[in-house]
């Protein structure tokens, strides 16, 4: 349990310099309505990290896999998703 501890808390302090990359790839999509869909973006984007996160948790508090390979999943996928995006983005 002090194990996955420690690696949430690094896995934490790594996930907004993810973020960034994949607000970049989001902001500059350019279409119509985007603004009325920014906020259920977000919103959706937190809700899906947050419920891996938890499920990371609990499979290195389980010792299914180890901590720090279970905690590093939510921005592993958080990175992938961002550069796909990053790259698709429209300057």
């Amino acid at each position: 349990e002090l194990d996955s501890d420690f690696w949430r808390r690094i896995t934490v302090a790594m996930a907004p310099i993810l973020f960034a990359f994949l607000g970049m790839g989001f902001g500059t999509v350019r279409t119509r309505g985007t603004r009325s869909s920014v906020l259920l973006v977000a919103f959706v984007t937190m809700a899906l990290y947050w419920q891996v996160q938890v499920s990371a948790i609990w499979l290195g508090e389980n010792g299914t896999l180890p901590p720090w390979l279970a905690l590093q999943i939510p921005n592993l996928l958080v990175f992938i998703v961002g550069g796909f995006m990053f790259k698709r983005a429209t300057w």
